[in-house]
């Protein structure tokens, strides 16, 4: 299993979140944890969301 430990969604990122599982499945990677930016940290519990499988990291967004 490929896990990315550091990665991002949301405004000048990957967004819609469908957009970072295309890249993850052309690169093989299985799982990825969410890092929101300090500003914008809704953007990322919205993509959070919307995976049942998915997790965040970061005390500021969750």
């Amino acid at each position: 299993m490929i896990i990315d430990t550091h990665c991002h969604a949301g405004r000048n990122w990957f967004l819609p979140i469908e957009s970072l599982e295309f890249e993850m499945n052309q690169a093989g990677v299985d799982a990825a944890v969410l890092i929101p930016r300090m500003v914008e940290p809704f953007e990322t519990i919205t993509c959070l969301e919307k995976q049942p499988n998915a997790t965040g990291d970061s005390k500021w967004s969750l």
